[in-house]
């Protein structure tokens, strides 16, 4: 886990997504998340949404929306203080509106 306080998640959330952006692949997409608060159980992250993030419409795809949605559950159980990642198994998205570039976005996940 990482440590007991707020400030403590907070650094551990930072610190994952400085190294997607170290490992290449899909996930460097993911370094262009901003962690905006952290708690036991608790993940919120902010995204400006730029070209890689997009379909051919310029808008957010759905496929990296759902990419966003299983990191952010994971980094949630992460702050937990057992520590552990999960495995997404069933995933279910409802899409509302477009998300287009230069908007920004928030993603949050709370544990139960």
């Amino acid at each position: 886990m990482a440590g007991a306080g707020g400030n403590g998640i907070k650094s551990f959330l930072k610190q994952a997504i400085k190294s997607f952006g170290e490992h290449g692949g899909l996930d460097r997409s993911l370094a262009a998340c901003k962690v905006v608060d952290g708690a036991p159980g608790s993940c919120v992250l902010s995204l400006v949404v730029d070209t890689p993030h997009t379909n051919r419409m310029g808008t957010l795809h759905g496929g990296f929306s759902a990419h966003l949605v299983d990191t952010v559950t994971t980094m949630a159980l992460m702050s937990n203080p057992e520590g552990r990642p999960g495995v997404s198994v069933d995933m279910n998205l409802t899409y509302m509106k477009a998300a287009k570039v230069g908007e920004e976005i928030l993603i949050e996940a709370k544990t139960l």
